[in-house]
C-alpha cells in the first residue's frame, strides 16, 4: 500500500493535499471553494454594480448616461452663452454710456465658470450609476446658475461712473 492509499484510509489526504503554504490557514479556508465573478446569473457583468469590500465597482458609461449629459450639456450651454454674450456686448454698452471701469475679471470668470462646473461634475460622476450622476449634475447647474447670478451682480455693481 502506498502512503496516499493509506492516507485516504485514515482520511488524512486532506491534510496531504494542503500541506506547504496553506498548512497557516484553518480547515474551513482550506476547503473554501473559489469566489465566483458571476454574481447574478447573467454573462455580461459590464453594467452590474456590485460593491466588495466596501467598494463600489465602477460602471460603464452607457446610452442613458449619454443622453443625461447632453441635455445637461445644453443646459450649461445656454448657460455659457449668455455669459459670452455679456463678455462681448456689455463693454460696448457701459463705454458707450460713460462708464470707465469695465469688470474683466468677473466677465471672464462667467464665461469660465459653466465649462469648469460641466466638467467637474463629469469627473465627479464617473463611474456612478445614471440617476447618481444625473444629481450631480443638477448640483452642478444649480451652482452654475447662482455663481452666474452672483457674477452679474458682482459685474454690475464693479461698474464705476467716469
Amino acid at each position: 500500500m502506498t502512503r496516499d492509499e493509506s492516507a485516504k484510509r485514515d482520511g488524512r489526504a486532506r491534510d496531504l493535499e494542503h500541506s506547504g503554504v496553506d498548512d497557516d490557514l484553518p480547515a474551513e479556508l482550506r476547503d473554501a471553494e473559489p469566489f465566483e465573478s458571476d454574481l447574478d446569473g447573467d454573462e455580461d457583468d459590464e453594467y452590474d454594480d456590485v460593491e466588495i469590500d466596501g467598494t463600489l465597482r465602477r460602471q460603464r458609461f452607457g446610452v442613458a448616461d449619454l443622453i443625461v449629459a447632453i441635455v445637461f450639456a445644453f443646459l450649461f450651454l445656454v448657460s455659457g452663452y449668455a455669459a459670452l454674450g455679456n463678455l462681448v456686448g456689455l463693454p460696448r454698452y457701459l463705454q458707450a454710456n460713460g462708464y470707465s471701469d469695465i469688470p474683466w475679471a468677473t466677465l471672464i470668470a462667467a464665461v469660465a465658470a459653466p465649462v469648469v462646473l460641466f466638467v467637474a461634475s463629469l469627473s465627479a460622476g464617473r463611474g456612478r450609476p445614471t440617476f447618481e450622476r444625473a444629481l450631480i449634475l443638477i448640483v452642478a447647474l444649480a451652482a452654475n446658475a447662482a455663481l452666474g447670478f452672483s457674477l452679474d451682480w458682482f459685474t454690475l455693481a464693479g461698474v464705476r461712473l467716469s
